[in-house]
């Protein structure tokens, strides 16, 4: 189960539109505990892929900054978000090849204009299973 503040999806929403028609992407900010993952805030990363209009590439320096800041407190990177534009929410065959370890999340914001509506959705990846889909509670 992922606990996420619409607050917060709010924002990531917004990032998404002003990405469009390229794929926003960053790394979600939490902790997790028994009965949950819950994200707390959020890291807009550069995308640094040499097509973000079709695929994401997260900024490996701004990942190691943010390993670092977070070390020592009881927040942590537990998972990344990106955008499809024009796509679903859903993860792509691209995505399940990703190396992000297969303990993040995975929040998926699909939109098909940049002022239309978005969908959001949540996953794992089990290298077993394929992607996971997880209960994404708003609050």
């Amino acid at each position: 189960m992922i606990r996420l503040a619409r607050q917060v999806l709010g924002h990531l929403e917004a990032a998404a539109r002003r990405a469009y028609p390229n794929e926003t992407c960053g790394f979600l900010i939490g902790h997790q505990d028994d009965q949950a993952v819950h994200i707390d805030c959020f890291a807009l990363s550069p995308n640094r892929a040499a097509d973000p209009g079709r695929h994401f590439t997260l900024d490996p320096a701004m990942h190691l900054k943010l390993q670092r800041q977070l070390r020592g407190s009881r927040f942590g990177i537990v998972g990344l978000f990106h955008s499809h534009p024009g796509g679903r929410a859903e993860m792509s065959p691209a995505d399940l090849q990703s190396p992000a370890p297969e303990a993040w999340v995975w929040l998926v914001l699909a939109l098909q204009a940049k002022e239309g509506a978005v969908e959001s959705a949540a996953f794992r990846r089990a290298e077993e299973k394929g992607p996971v889909g997880l209960d994404l509670i708003l609050f």
